[in-house]
C-alpha cells in the first residue's frame, strides 16, 4: 500500500541559516512520500538564492510583501497536493522519524484534524537532556486571555509518552489533514502573528475535529527566532492577537470581562513595570494593539490574501525558465 503524500510548507523570513538546517533535517527523515514547499515572505536579507541551487527538490515561492504566518502559510496551499499538510517553521529542526509517526497517528485516528509532534527546545552545552517547550497546554480562560504550557522549560525524562488530545496544536509544528482544511477554511490572516493557530483549532473543534499531541515524533524549535523574545515589534502582535482571539472565540460576556480584565488591570500593570524598565516603546506597542482591535472590532473574519501580491518560484540557476502568478 502506497504511502499518503505529505505536503511540508515552511515560511522563510531573513533566515537562510536557519531555513537549510530545518530543510537539512527534511532531507534525513525517514518518510520519503513528502513534497517541500518554502515560502520567501518578503524577506529583505539573506540570498536565499543559495537554498535554492542547494535543495533542488524544494519549491521555493517568493512573495513581495511579508504576508505574517499565515498569509505566509496560506500562500502555498494552492500548490499542494499532499493528503496531509505539515506546517513547520523554518527554525525547527525534525527528527528523523517525525513525519512518518504523525502520518501514522492520522492514518489511525480519524476524527483528529490536526496533530503536533513534542517539541523541545534547543540543548544547551551544559545539559544532558532536553528541555520541553511544548506538550499541550490547556485551555485559553475565558476572562483573563491566558492559558498554561504543560510542562514547559521541564526536563524530558520520558514522561510525555502517550498521545494525547490537547485544546490547540502548536504553529511551529502540526500536520493538518487537507480535508479538514477544505471543510472549515484556513488559517485566518487577520492575526498576522500569534494565536492564528489556536483561533484556527477552535474553528475545527466548532466542526467536530480533534486535535492531538504524538509525542513519539518530536522537533527542536529555536524560539522567537525572528521576532525576538522582549520586543516591541513581538509586543503588539501578541497583544493584538489575544484581543481579536477572545473576541472571535468567546461569548460576549466574556468577552467584556476580558476587556474590563485586561484595560483595568493588566494594562496599567504593564504600564507601571515597563516605565520602571524605561521601556516606552513596549508601552506604545499595547496602546497599538488595543488602538488595532477598537478600529476593527466589527469587521467579520477574512480569510483572504493581500491583493496585488507577486509570487515567483524560484529555480536553481542552472534553470532558463520562471513562473509568476498575481494574487488577485
Amino acid at each position: 500500500m502506497q504511502q499518503p503524500l505529505v505536503s511540508i510548507i515552511s515560511v522563510h523570513f531573513n533566515e537562510p541559516e536557519a531555513t537549510q538546517e530545518m530543510l537539512v533535517s527534511l532531507r534525513s527523515c525517514r518518510y520519503k512520500r513528502k513534497e517541500i514547499i518554502v515560502v520567501d515572505n518578503g524577506s529583505s536579507k539573506g540570498n536565499i538564492q543559495n537554498l535554492v541551487n542547494e535543495f533542488q527538490e524544494v519549491l521555493f515561492l517568493k512573495s513581495n510583501k511579508n504576508l505574517g504566518f499565515a498569509g505566509g502559510n496560506n500562500l502555498a496551499l494552492p500548490f499542494i497536493k499532499g493528503e496531509y499538510v505539515f506546517f513547520l517553521n523554518n527554525d525547527a529542526i525534525v527528527s528523523p522519524e517525525t513525519i512518518e509517526k504523525l502520518v501514522g497517528f492520522l492514518e489511525t485516528t480519524p476524527k483528529a484534524g490536526m496533530v503536533s509532534p513534542l517539541i523541545f527546545f534547543p540543548k544547551q552545552e551544559q545539559e544532558e537532556r532536553f528541555r520541553v517547550q511544548f506538550a499541550g497546554t490547556t485551555r485559553v480562560h475565558p476572562i483573563t486571555g491566558r492559558n498554561e504550557s504543560i510542562g514547559k522549560y521541564g526536563f524530558d525524562f520520558g514522561q510525555f509518552n502517550r498521545p494525547q488530545e490537547i485544546p490547540y496544536p502548536h504553529g511551529a509544528a502540526m500536520m493538518v489533514r487537507k480535508s479538514m482544511i477544505e471543510q472549515i477554511g484556513s488559517m485566518s490572516e487577520d492575526f498576522f502573528l500569534y494565536y492564528e493557530e489556536l483561533d484556527w483549532a477552535c474553528r475545527a473543534t466548532r466542526n467536530d475535529w480533534q486535535i492531538w499531541l504524538e509525542p513519539e515524533a518530536k522537533v527542536i524549535h529555536q524560539e522567537s527566532l525572528a521576532t525576538g523574545a522582549d520586543s516591541a515589534f513581538k509586543t503588539y502582535y501578541l497583544d493584538r492577537s489575544r484581543i481579536l482571539f477572545m473576541q472571535r472565540n468567546q461569548s460576549k460576556m466574556n468577552f467584556l470581562g476580558f476587556l474590563a480584565f485586561y484595560l483595568f488591570l493588566v494594562f496599567p500593570k504593564d504600564v507601571i513595570r515597563n516605565l520602571l524598565r524605561n521601556k516606552s516603546d513596549i508601552i506604545r506597542a499595547k496602546w497599538k494593539a488595543i488602538a488595532w482591535n477598537l478600529n476593527h472590532i466589527f469587521e467579520k473574519q477574512q480569510i483572504v490574501s493581500p491583493k496585488n501580491v507577486t509570487i515567483t518560484a524560484l529555480l536553481p540557476l542552472s534553470k532558463s525558465f520562471h513562473f509568476k502568478a498575481n494574487v488577485e
